[in-house]
């Protein structure tokens, strides 16, 4: 569960860092699409 918790988390820096934009919302949900679908590839889901 801690991946799960640093999922969530990740993203939300991510805004902090991006200014407000399309691209503050694209690219922290791309990411996190990524994240979780290499974590469901690799097993540990």
């Amino acid at each position: 569960m801690h991946d799960l918790f640093g999922l969530a988390l990740y993203p939300m820096m991510l805004r902090v860092t991006v200014p407000v934009s399309p691209v503050g919302i694209i690219v922290p949900v791309a990411a996190t699409v990524a994240l979780v679908t290499l974590i469901k590839w690799g097993g540990l889901s």
